[in-house]
């Protein structure tokens, strides 16, 4: 033991002793007893204490020692002469405190030097006086523990292993100290989400989801018999009272909007508590590291963040909302002001800011945004990957995705980094990913500051800001996040790269990417890279390398449901309302709405230019033009989606290369010529090329699961114009046959000819989720758009109408099932909706088709829950339990077991 190693002080309390043995001769009455404490040769002594064969105490004594290996030894003894009583026992430090910690007292066993047992002493050994560490011992240790390994080791000489032995100390935790508490928090997040659902309060409800999932991966650990701290099993008891103001919240629901801003930070800092948990556990991101490197300063910590949670249910019962800070597990440490933002503007600028970027509207996306929450908080087991990659068409909302993300975790304490390179100016436009990355990283955490200033300004070699990519990176992020070792303990840190396609010269943002990808091992296994690009041919390529998959987790971004879309038009339509006052507040109408939506077909960009293009001087003049435009178009003249359709284009190849352009012209004649969309083998390319290349470079304009179609109809209404256009390698001169040709009628036939009863051939007793695989593609997406090729001012002709008439007598609920079964039944309402509002305009004398539609919205609201659990649930779970006989179906074909079931429960259905 070194003579400079740090003592530490605990506190001792030696209670009584029983089964002493009596003394020979009565008549000399009771004994003065005595108990002598030693360790690490200083002693205490209690009191006399007289007595016959039980002696009582109840003294507490601070000692020091400076090694939990050594030895506590007990004596007991007669203080006066003629007495024979002498016994001892000893005790390693370590495994009385683990004995001890919950504040249980302890009795060992005492015996002579020459007999045996001669009774049993009661004694208990804290470091604290209320189970956490004194504040001064906390101190002390922290600082020890926070000096560098190689320096603390050597001025020390094994000071650090020393408080090691104390930091080892592993006990079970007691269920009902901990884990129940845990439990009772999950049960009021749980209810207090299944309130927020029926009080239609979206902003908050995010947050409550994301405290469930990591808390509930915390009780799971404790559950599981992790060693941990008693001030830990305080802190979960401080959650369970902080979380009865779920009660308050039952009882007045509309409590919840007045109060968001308090409610939204208590779930923030139940995640924090949650990943402090898990990572001091050694089940999070740092392993067992945590415990070796911060555990002096725990106590003072998990205090922090229960003041913290008392504090906010404090505000919350006031309803008075006080500034105040998220106690966070990561830790800042302030460094030297002196010339730092100049030495930091060497990097140059790390693109627009978060608080520039637009976001998702609270509700919408909300599959894509828990995905990447659920990734990057809570890995599960077996998951090596620490680096996202979102990609998606050109305009699909990447960004928005991206920056919501990032708010998310920036709110939480938890963002490392955002750097966005999509369409900055040249003053705001950053000069590599890497400076940058760097910059941003800077900005968020003052050790890894003052790490990037010293490499800036290391003289000893050449300067890093003009060093290849590959040494950029590893000087000014790996050797800089290594250098402070503490953050792989701190739980998930988030670095958002949006754009990554904009970034630099062309190509720069493949090189980076490369590098990235091969460096993830040498990077914190707790950074948390979530990066959004167009899908262009290099990054399908970087991110399905079999060498580099296990590291890597790719998502491509889809086009916004239905419902998103129509709640960003509901949003803007009202806000451009609330800013003409001279519109009525009715407008605009709910087909207006509707029809909007299904012109956007999922694309989010054209949803915000339309908006924008309505937002002008006579909004509702404005708004009724564009709903007499044909689908494709906004206006002659749209900038904004012409901009990001050339933009999406030039990045996609070399368009001086004749063979490029070919295979280009072939792919787009071959989407232009036909009235839908067209499976891979229809597409055919000079000398027998394969058209997945070509096609896999237009990745940001086209998609081609599961048959390739443009990414919008104005795309090619983009394509028709030279003007817009602006190339002759993209301008395609086409007719009014290949234009307007109106598909819907095809649709209708395909859905007529290929929809049944159970086409998967699916049992009820286990539900397939690979029978979307089993449609044929042409099917697919036909059940997906028929629909939104019915337009309100439009006609069919008598042969679709026909087709139409059929469908919906016919193959109505056949279509609900095969929508179960692409997952979009939610879709099934609002396609109808349309169907109805174009029958009503156009004003058939035959009403019943409409009543029929009517009908089976109505239906198919009432039973969505059925009709998303199992596709064949429509059939039997709807249908049955639907009021009356449906005018929309066969009712007694469809459903065989009708006219029993007014006297017999239905038995259990195998197969179909």
């Amino acid at each position: 033991m070194s003579p400079q190693s740090l003592p530490v002080a605990y506190t001792l309390q030696i209670i009584s002793a029983n089964g002493l043995p009596v003394r020979r001769f009565k008549h000399l009455g009771d004994r003065n007893v005595v108990t002598n404490a030693t360790v690490e040769g200083r002693s205490v002594q209690t009191k006399i204490c007289m007595c016959s064969s039980n002696a009582e105490w109840n003294e507490t004594f601070q000692i020091e020692a400076r090694k939990t290996s050594s030895v506590l030894s007990l004596q007991v003894s007669g203080s006066t002469h003629g007495t024979s009583l002498n016994c001892a026992s000893e005790i390693m430090i370590s495994d009385l405190l683990q004995r001890c910690l919950y504040e249980q007292d302890v009795e060992l066993d005492l015996r002579g030097s020459k007999s045996g047992l001669q009774g049993r002493i009661k004694i208990r050994l804290s470091l604290s006086s209320n189970g956490s560490l004194i504040v001064a011992e906390a101190q002390q240790l922290a600082l020890a523990l926070a000096r560098q390994p190689n320096t603390a080791m050597a001025a020390t000489g094994g000071c650090i292993d020393d408080i090691d032995d104390l930091l080892a100390i592993s006990v079970p935790t007691p269920p009902a100290m901990a884990a129940q508490s845990i439990v009772n928090v999950l049960d009021r997040l749980d209810h207090f989400m299944r309130i927020a659902d029926e009080a239609a309060k979206a902003q908050v409800h995010p947050y409550a989801k994301l405290a469930w999932d990591v808390l509930s991966a915390a009780h799971k650990i404790i559950v599981a018999q992790v060693a941990i701290d008693q001030s830990v099993a305080d802190l979960a008891n401080t959650m369970q009272d902080v979380y009865s103001f779920v009660d308050a919240i039952e009882a007045v629901p509309s409590k919840i909007q007045l109060l968001e801003g308090i409610i939204e930070k208590i779930f923030i800092q139940t995640v924090e508590c949650a990943i402090f948990i898990r990572e001091y556990s050694g089940r999070g991101f740092a392993g067992r590291l945590l415990r070796e490197t911060m555990g002096a300063s725990t106590p003072a910590k998990v205090a922090g963040m229960a003041q913290t949670l008392i504090t906010l249910r404090g505000q919350f019962d006031t309803g008075v909302a006080v500034q105040i800070a998220t106690i966070s597990f990561r830790i800042q440490t302030d460094v030297t002001n002196l010339l730092k933002n100049q030495t930091l503007g060497l990097l140059g600028s790390s693109g627009v800011a978060l608080s520039s970027r637009s976001r998702c509207l609270p509700g919408t996306r909300r599959d894509i945004i828990d995905e990447v929450l659920e990734w990057a908080l809570h890995p599960s087991k077996g998951d090596n990957s620490n680096l996202f990659c979102l990609h998606g068409v050109a305009g699909i909302g990447k960004s928005a995705v991206a920056a919501t993300v990032a708010t998310r975790f920036s709110d939480m304490g938890r963002l490392g980094a955002f750097v966005s390179f999509d369409r900055v100016s040249s003053e705001q436009k950053p000069g590599t990913p890497v400076k940058a990355l760097a910059r941003q990283m800077a900005a968020h955490d003052g050790r890894l500051r003052a790490s990037i200033i010293q490499v800036i300004n290391d003289d000893t070699k050449d300067t890093v800001l003009e060093a290849p990519l590959s040494e950029q990176f590893d000087r000014l992020i790996v050797k800089t996040l290594a250098s402070v070792p503490a953050l792989r303990g701190e739980g998930p840190i988030a670095i958002v790269l949006d754009a990554l396609y904009e970034c630099g010269q062309p190509n720069d943002w493949a090189r980076f990417l490369d590098v990235l990808v091969r460096q993830t091992e040498s990077l914190p296994p707790n950074l948390r890279f979530i990066i959004t690009s167009r899908t262009v041919n290099g990054i399908h390529k970087a991110f399905t390398s079999t060498v580099l998959h296990s590291r890597i987790r790719s998502r491509e971004l889809r086009s916004s449901s239905h419902s998103d879309i129509s709640a960003y038009f509901i949003f803007r339509m009202q806000q451009i309302r609330l800013k003409n006052e001279d519109v009525q507040e009715d407008w605009p109408s709910t087909a207006a709405i509707a029809e909007l939506t299904a012109r956007a077909v999922g694309y989010f960009a054209w949803a915000v230019n339309a908006s924008n293009f309505v937002d002008a001087y006579c909004p509702p003049d404005r708004l009724k033009s564009l709903l007499l435009q044909p689908l494709r178009s906004i206006s002659v003249s749209n900038p904004p989606l012409d901009k990001l359709y050339r933009a999406a284009l030039n990045s996609a190849g070399d368009w001086t290369d004749a063979h490029f352009v070919s295979d280009f012209r072939a792919i787009m004649g071959s989407i232009i010529e036909s009235p839908t969309t067209i499976p891979m083998t229809a597409i055919h390319l000079p000398l027998l090329r394969s058209a997945m290349v070509p096609i896999r470079r237009l990745g940001s304009v086209l998609s081609h699961d599961p048959v390739v179609r443009v990414l919008h109809p104005s795309f090619v209404d983009f394509l028709s114009n030279r003007e817009r256009c602006g190339r002759n390698e993209w301008y395609f001169e086409h007719g009014p046959a290949q234009v307007c040709a109106d598909p819907s009628g095809l649709y209708l036939q395909r859905m007529n000819g290929g929809l049944k009863r159970n086409i998967c051939d699916m049992t009820l007793s286990a539900h397939d989720h690979s029978t979307a695989e089993m449609l044929p593609e042409e099917l697919v997406y036909a059940c997906q758009s028929w629909a939104y090729h019915i337009h309100p001012n439009g006609t069919l002709d008598s042969s679709a109408m026909d087709m139409l008439v059929a469908f919906l007598h016919t193959h109505l609920l056949h279509w609900f099932e095969a929508m179960s079964i692409l997952k979009k039944s939610e879709e099934i309402a609002p396609m109808l909706q349309r169907v109805a509002v174009w029958l009503e305009e156009n004003a058939f004398e035959d009403k019943s088709l409409k009543d029929l539609v009517i009908e089976a919205i109505t239906f198919a609201r009432k039973f969505a829950a059925d009709i998303a659990d199992h596709p064949l649930h429509v059939y039997y779970t709807a249908l049955p339990f639907s009021s009356g006989k449906p005018s929309f179906t066969n009712y007694e074909q469809l459903c065989p077991f009708a006219h029993k079931w007014s006297h017999l429960v239905i038995p259990p259905i195998v197969a179909i």
